[in-house]
């Protein structure tokens, strides 16, 4: 029973996140953030925070890392309407080299649940 314990332990301390993640409330101001949602969604509901629209059927993580000048010292998070997506742009992200990526757990959702602007 150790054994396999001990197993499970070292197996998910090894295994590779996509990225981190953190609740909508845990924002701040000046965080960048991408919304990988449609123009559509976006429109029905986006946070009243400063962020970009790219939707994910439409971002290229390293045009996205030269075009806004990211250098990793700040995290970027992501948004979707519920986390999925945002787990798939985060991939990208890493993919393309940029590690500090973050994904808004819940997405638009959550952040309207728990009282986050939402224009």
């Amino acid at each position: 029973m150790i054994k396999i314990f001990l197993f499970l332990l070292l197996l998910t301390a090894c295994s590779d996140k996509t990225a981190g993640e953190i609740s909508p409330a845990e924002l701040k101001q000046g965080d960048l953030i991408l919304d990988v949602r449609t123009a559509a969604e976006h429109d029905a509901a986006s946070l009243a925070q400063e962020h970009w629209l790219v939707p994910l059927n439409q971002l290229d993580a390293a045009q996205f890392i030269r075009e806004h000048k990211l250098d990793g010292t700040k995290p970027l998070y992501i948004l979707c309407r519920s986390g999925k997506r945002a787990k798939t742009a985060a991939e990208k992200f890493k993919q393309a080299g940029f590690k500090n990526v973050v994904v808004i757990r819940g997405g638009i959702i959550a952040a309207q649940t728990e009282g986050i602007a939402v224009r």
